[in-house]
This record gives structure tokens, sequence and C-alpha cells, in this order.
């Protein structure tokens, strides 16, 4: 995995010693009453995390093979929001689609509950 810095408020980062989450409240970010516990990364995780973020078309199958305890239901979850109307998920492609950007966060956290 990658390593990369979350700055700013809610943001995330991961880096050797762990993963970690920046207050999301600003007031608090601003005073700097960050967190210092780090947790053992989790390769699902990061992945859903990463992942989703991106709003280009994802190819799902070579994600599946990295993942295959959690695939099916995975799928599954991906299948609901298409049918939600929030993303185009067919021959095994999954694409946000752009109003999705406004409920990006909850659906990303959903699909990492999963696990």
């Amino acid at each position: 995995m990658e390593y990369y810095l979350g700055i700013g408020p809610g943001a995330h980062g991961f880096l050797p010693s762990g993963r970690y989450s920046n207050p999301r409240n600003v007031d608090t970010y601003k005073r700097k009453n960050f967190s210092k516990e780090y947790t053992k990364p989790n390769f699902y995780e990061e992945l859903i995390l990463s992942l989703f973020r991106l709003f280009q078309p994802i190819l799902m199958e070579s994600f599946y093979e990295l993942i295959p305890d959690q695939s099916q239901t995975l799928d599954l979850q991906l299948k609901k929001f298409q049918e939600s109307g929030l993303c185009e998920f067919s021959n095994g492609i999954f694409q946000w689609k752009p109003e999705a950007v406004l409920f990006l966060d909850s659906k990303i956290l959903e699909l990492t509950s999963f696990d």
C-alpha cells in the first residue's frame, strides 16, 4: 500500500505506523486536538477508501481478485448503489455518476462496513 497524508478536517492518512484520522469539526481541527491513536492497516478498508474516490470507470474484476472473501458482498452493494441511481455498474465496470459526489463519503463508509 502507498502511504499518504491526511491534511484538513475529517481527512484520513496512512503512514508506516498506521492509519489515522483528523477531527471533522473545524474548530477542533484548528485547536490541533488530534488523535494520537494509529490503527493497524486493513487492506480491504484501504482499498475501498482509495478506489472509490475515483470518478473514472473501474474494472472491478482485478480488485475482486485481491479481496476474494469480500468480493461477493461488495458486488451486491455496488448493485444496490446502481439501483439507487448513484452509479453505473454493468459488465463488471463501476463508475460513480456526477451527482454521487454529494453522498460519496457516506457511501464509501457503507462499503467499508461490510468487512
